[in-house]
Order: C-alpha cells, then sequence, then structure tokens
C-alpha cells in the first residue's frame, strides 16, 4: 500500500498587504496630483471670466459716451463708475435721448473685473494685466 502524501497547500490568489498598500498609495498620489490640475484649470476660467466681464464694462462705457451717457464717477471711485454701469443711464444725445444703457453683471463677478479696469481723465480703461 501506498504512503498518503500531504495534501498540497493551496495557494490564494489575491494581493498581499503589501501590495494594498502600494496601490493605494499610487492611487493617492494620482488624485493629488489631479486635484491640482483641476486647481488652475478653474483659475485660468476665473481669470477668463473675469477679463471677459471687464472688457464688456469698459466697452458699453465707451460706446455709451458717444450716446451722451456719462457711467464714470466724478470722484474717481471706480467701484461707483461700476454700479453705474450696472445700474443704467439714460442717453442725452438726439437719437440716443431717454435709452438706457446698463450690462448686466452679477454682483460676485464685479470684483474680478474690477482688476482690469482703472479710471483716467474721465474714461474707464480696460487693462488685461
Amino acid at each position: 500500500m501506498k504512503a498518503l502524501e500531504p495534501p498540497s497547500r493551496v495557494r490564494i490568489v489575491g494581493l498581499s498587504l503589501v501590495e494594498m498598500l502600494t496601490v493605494i498609495a499610487v492611487i493617492g498620489i494620482l488624485v493629488a496630483v489631479a486635484t491640482g490640475a483641476l486647481g488652475r484649470v478653474n483659475r485660468s476660467a476665473a481669470d477668463s471670466k473675469d477679463l471677459q466681464n471687464a472688457r464688456q464694462l469698459a466697452t458699453v462705457c465707451q460706446s455709451a459716451q458717444s450716446a451722451g451717457v456719462d457711467f464714470v464717477d466724478s470722484g474717481g471711485d471706480l467701484q461707483v463708475t461700476i454700479r453705474n454701469i450696472q445700474a443704467g443711464a439714460m442717453g442725452t444725445k438726439r437719437e440716443f435721448a431717454g435709452q438706457v444703457f446698463c450690462v448686466p453683471i452679477a454682483d460676485q463677478d464685479i470684483p474680478g473685473a474690477s482688476r482690469h479696469l482703472y479710471l483716467r481723465s474721465g474714461l474707464l480703461i480696460f487693462d488685461p494685466q
């Protein structure tokens, strides 16, 4: 009679603890890198929006001056000037008399836009820097 052989150990296929921790660490690093990249994209999008809002405010202000509308605050306060543009004003020259000029811009967009605007000699100037 043959001697009985001891049963062979069955190896379970899977990941060891070290391998699992390594995978978790790699995933954590990838998430950190992706989060940083997303933050830069969001800041870039916000800057583009601020530039567009500032350009729009300056363009409306300059166009309205030809219609006899003066949005610029005589005291040189940029925030008052922007509020005047937002609230609107009526033209005084010929075909524009009584016509209201304004820009629908949200209150939360004003601080970002004002970073790219300044007043000079009664004009609202757009500066993309």
